[in-house]
């Protein structure tokens, strides 16, 4: 374990390890193959090149300043020419953008039930997000970052470079972790280790794991983590890959998440008419999706959920309180809503 602190910032690098005794069984074993291992440096690399390119428009959908040195040597006309790219593209800076939105608004509020601020935000997916500097988030938030661990040692390298220094706002952590998403890790202890608390609500946001190229075993990992690590009335959002958006809600209440998904072109929408702005983005984001041999080929997709579930810990919790007041011979009532 390394550990870094820059004046607020506390930047740690925690590593994986299976997540053993609380665990929700996973039936579907990993069929990733050896011989094919996803760039996901590349991936990263990508993102960061359009943000940063996104950045330099006039009426940019967002403002990332730390995105060029991420980027390093990728490159490519943007907005792209191609009609696929062009499309790939106009989705994953929406994403941005509305994830943004989304963390901003959770952040911001307070779970009355609970009487517990969402002071948790774990980011799912790509080791290059800079949201943990860019986003005005609430002092106190404590931000945990998973994804794959050479992208994370890059990401703080690169950053480590440049003359000024990326910080989180005051009041705030980052801890990195490091997790093989491709494989079907599971980040859960790496988590705990890094201080984050199961029994407390949280704001989960999935960015990065489309280019992955995820089986459905190692979506269903990411998917079965949070339904183990997050508290009652926790949310998440984000995207999915290419889905059926008639199987999104079935796929979400699987792993005890209440929500739906997002049309991308009534995201786009939404945002142009808040910003009265037009940019390029604001194209079909079907473009470049067709039929293949009589079938439809479906785009990524948007979504947001809240868990409907306890943790694994919560559920510890409660049967320790029920079993210390059977002992007693006294009735409890739990109560996490």
């Amino acid at each position: 374990m390394s550990s870094q602190t820059f004046g607020h910032k506390s930047t740690c690098l925690f590593t994986f390890a299976p997540l053993a005794k609380r665990q929700r069984a996973l039936h579907v074993q990993s069929t990733s193959s050896s011989s094919y291992q996803p760039t996901t440096l590349d991936n990263s690399r990508r993102l960061a090149y359009f943000r940063a390119q996104e950045t330099l428009l006039l009426s940019p959908l967002l403002t990332d300043t730390y995105a060029t040195p991420l980027a390093e040597s990728f490159t490519t006309t943007y907005p792209p020419s191609d009609t696929k790219e062009l499309a790939a593209a106009a989705f994953d800076m929406l994403s941005a953008r509305f994830i943004d939105d989304q963390i901003l608004l959770a952040l911001s509020s307070v779970n009355t039930g609970r009487d517990q601020p969402y002071n948790q935000l774990v980011l799912v997916g790509d080791g290059y997000c800079t949201r943990p500097f860019r986003l005005n988030v609430p002092a106190g938030t404590i931000m945990y970052l998973v994804a794959p661990g050479e992208v994370h040692e890059r990401a703080e390298a690169l950053l480590a470079e440049q003359p000024v220094k990326a910080r989180v706002p005051r009041g705030c952590l980052l801890k990195r972790i490091a997790c093989n998403l491709v494989e079907g890790d599971s980040c859960g202890i790496a988590l705990e280790r890094a201080g984050y608390r199961a029994d407390r609500v949280s704001v989960w946001a999935l960015q990065g794991i489309r280019q992955l190229n995820l089986d459905k075993a190692a979506l269903s990992s990411i998917f079965a983590d949070i339904s183990n690590l997050a508290a009652l009335e926790s949310l998440l959002f984000g995207e999915l890959p290419a889905t059926n958006p008639a199987d999104v809600e079935n796929l979400l209440a699987s792993f005890g998440l209440l929500g739906t998904h997002f049309d991308l072109n009534s995201v786009a929408q939404n945002i142009e008419s808040t910003d009265k702005t037009s940019s390029w983005w604001n194209v079909p984001i079907s473009a470049g999706l067709s039929k293949e041999n009589g079938e439809k080929v479906y785009g990524p997709l948007l979504f947001r959920a809240q868990q409907r579930r306890l943790s694994l810990q919560e559920i510890e919790m409660y049967e320790s309180h029920v079993s210390a007041a059977e002992e007693v011979d006294e009735d409890f009532f739990g109560n996490f809503s």
